[in-house]
C-alpha cells in the first residue's frame, strides 16, 4: 500500500515533483487515503507506523535516491510538464547536487558523454509533434517522451571500446546559470560515418537480420541482427527515405553473460542541409553478432571487420558530408562532424 499509496497519486507523476522529492531528507506526503513519512533510514505511514512490511518485496516502500545521473533521467523523464520549456529548469536543483561532474550540457554531463549518448524513447511512447528546441538533438532533454538507456553503465565500461571521440561540445544558455533553459547546443564528433542509401522500412524497429556478408552462412553458426530505435514518429516515415540515413558507430560491446555475442551501437543522423558537416539526432542503432566459440578479442575483430563490410552497403561520402575527413587504411576514413 505504502509504495502504490506515493507512485499513483497525481503529484508523483509531475515531472516538478521529481526534484521536491529527492533533494528534502524528510518528506511527508498527503495521500488519498493516508499520510506517509520518509526519510534516508526508514518510510512509514498510516498503516504501518513502524514501517513498511516485507523489505525486499515489490510493494516495499522506502527513499528514492537514485544511484545515478542516468537513473534521475529516467525518473524525471517520466513526469509531465504543463509547459515544455520547464524540461531542463525542472531538473536544475538535482542537477547542482547529483551532478557527477563538471561542464553540464542541457541535462548532459561533459564526463562520459559518449556513453550517455546512449538514451533512447520508451517503447510504446509516441513522439509526433514537432521537435522541441529546447535543447539540441543529442539530448535526452529534446524530448516530451520517457526515456531509458541501453545497457547498465558499470557494466558497458567493463565492456566497451569506444568507436567514436567527441572533441568538443557546448550549449548556448540563455540566461547566466549553466543548469538553465538553452538555446541549442553543439556536439563536435571524429567518427566512423556511414552514409546509408535510401532505403524502405516494413519495420521501423528491426532493419537488420541476416547482415548481408553472412548471409550464405548457416544461422545456427553465425548470424547478425539489429534493431533502430527513432526519436520521433516523423522520422521513420517512408517519404523521408528520398534522403540518406548516416550511421554513427559510439562504442563496441561484448556481452558480459557471453563473449559470444557482441554489438556496435551509435548514433543515427540526418544532415540539417544548412552547412557541410551538420546533422540531428534521429535514433540510435544497435547491430549484434552471434559466433559460437568466438573469443573477446575475436569479437573486435569482427566487429571492424563487419564495419568495413557495411560500407558496401551504402553510398560513397562526398565533401558536402562532414567537416574534414581522414584516411585510417582499409577504405576507411574518419570524418569531423558536429550534431546540433
Amino acid at each position: 500500500m505504502a509504495y502504490y499509496g506515493i507512485e499513483n497519486q497525481p503529484l508523483a507523476k509531475r515531472a516538478w515533483a521529481v526534484q521536491e522529492r529527492i533533494l528534502p531528507s524528510r518528506t511527508l506526503h498527503f495521500s488519498e487515503w493516508e499520510l506517509f513519512w520518509e526519510c534516508k533510514t526508514n518510510s512509514v505511514c498510516d498503516s504501518f507506523p513502524d514501517g513498511s512490511p516485507s523489505p525486499g518485496r515489490k510493494g516495499h516502500y522506502e527513499k528514492h535516491v537514485p544511484a545515478s545521473w542516468e537513473s534521475i533521467v529516467m525518473m524525471y523523464s517520466s513526469g509531465s510538464l504543463t509547459k515544455s520549456s520547464d524540461k531542463l529548469v525542472a531538473i536544475a536543483g538535482i542537477a547542482q547536487i547529483y551532478g557527477p561532474g563538471e561542464d553540464y550540457l542541457a541535462g548532459m554531463w561533459r564526463s562520459g558523454l559518449e556513453f550517455m549518448l546512449r538514451w533512447v524513447k520508451w517503447a510504446g511512447g509516441s513522439e509526433k509533434t514537432l521537435r522541441q528546441h529546447r535543447a539540441p538533438s543529442w539530448s535526452w532533454a529534446s524530448m516530451n517522451n520517457e526515456v531509458y538507456f541501453f545497457h547498465d553503465i558499470q557494466e558497458l565500461q567493463l565492456n566497451h571500446r569506444l568507436c567514436a571521440k567527441i572533441t568538443d561540445a557546448w550549449v548556448d544558455l540563455l540566461g547566466e546559470s549553466p543548469f538553465g533553459e538553452v538555446r541549442g547546443g553543439v556536439l563536435q564528433l571524429e567518427c566512423q560515418l556511414l552514409a546509408i542509401r535510401p532505403m524502405e522500412l516494413t519495420n521501423p524497429d528491426g532493419l537488420f537480420y541476416d547482415f548481408a556478408p553472412y548471409q550464405s552462412i548457416p544461422k545456427s553458426q553465425i548470424w547478425t541482427w539489429g534493431s533502430l530505435k527513432w526519436d520521433y514518429d516523423d522520422d521513420y516515415d517512408e517519404a523521408n527515405f528520398s534522403s540518406s540515413l548516416y550511421f554513427v558507430p559510439i562504442y563496441e560491446v561484448t556481452s558480459s553473460s557471453s563473449s559470444n555475442i557482441s554489438s556496435t551501437e551509435g548514433l543515427m543522423l540526418r544532415s540539417t542541409g544548412s552547412k557541410w558537416g551538420e546533422y540531428r539526432r534521429v535514433g540510435w542503432f544497435n547491430i549484434s553478432h552471434y559466433e559460437p566459440g568466438i573469443e573477446p578479442r575475436d569479437a573486435w575483430n569482427w566487429l571492424e571487420t563487419a564495419i568495413s563490410e557495411f560500407e558496401t552497403s551504402t553510398r560513397q561520402l562526398e565533401p558536402v558530408d562532414y567537416i574534414k575527413a581522414y584516411n585510417i587504411g582499409s577504405g576507411l576514413r574518419r570524418c569531423l562532424i558536429e550534431v546540433i
